[in-house]
């Protein structure tokens, strides 16, 4: 597909944020998840992984659409270019609001479909794990001389729900599921367990005379992607 540039990387950055949001935009925000993510699940560790795996999306981010290699200010100004530390943790404000699609140490896709599609899923799988509790509860805790039929009968239960609420197609992407965005602190030499001050959402001074202006938020997004994306 011969495709503007401009479109190009507003859909790797933020086709989710879009207007006209697609399967396609939708796909290539996978552009985020592809790069190395730490799947340990030590809780003193998360903060320490959680900035690890900014630090790729960032280097990648800016590396490949600004053409500069900004992860060196991470931990310090940087020794030969007029990037700052403040510089870095802004732009990592901008992608901080991204979530990865794992669960535990587990990566699985997210769905494809519309907001009211999506939600209805969820609402479908809350009902298929509530039949499911009940299925294990009568093969293992209960055991009634029923038990049989009554697992037919929630099977059939099952069933129904899966044919009024069919599985959407997916895709293994980051997304943003709210309109609060995480705080992005300033660490000092790179480490969570170091932080410094607040830091807002912007684009390396050095790149523009005027910050763009980062709209409201939408009830299920940020728009900082967006805002990054137009800027760029």
């Amino acid at each position: 597909l011969d495709k503007p540039f401009d479109q190009f990387i507003k859909e790797q950055l933020a086709g989710d944020e879009l207007e006209d949001v697609t399967d396609e935009t939708l796909i290539a925000t996978g552009f985020h998840a592809l790069g190395a993510w730490q799947d340990e699940v030590d809780p003193l560790e998360a903060p320490q992984y959680r900035a690890d795996e900014l630090d790729d999306m960032v280097r990648t981010a800016t590396q490949t659409f600004l053409g500069v290699t900004l992860g060196c200010a991470r931990c310090h100004n940087h020794k030969f270019d007029p990037l700052t530390m403040v510089d870095y943790y802004s732009l990592a404000a901008i992608l901080a609001p991204l979530k990865r699609p794992n669960k535990g140490r587990i990566d699985r896709d997210v769905p494809l479909g519309t907001a009211e599609q999506i939600a209805a899923l969820n609402v479908r799988n809350e009902e298929l794990a509530k039949l499911d509790k009940k299925i294990l509860q009568l093969n293992v805790t209960e055991r009634p001389p029923d038990a049989k039929e009554q697992i037919a009968e929630l099977r059939r239960q099952e069933r129904e729900l899966r044919a009024k609420t069919p599985d959407l197609p997916g895709a293994y992407r980051c997304y943003e599921d709210s309109a609060d965005a995480p705080q992005t602190l300033l660490l000092l030499s790179g480490r969570a367990s170091n932080p410094g001050p607040l830091m807002q959402p912007r684009v390396p001074v050095v790149l523009t005379p005027a910050q763009p202006e980062f709209p409201a938020p939408r009830s299920h997004s940020t728009l900082r992607r967006l805002t990054f994306a137009r800027w760029i």
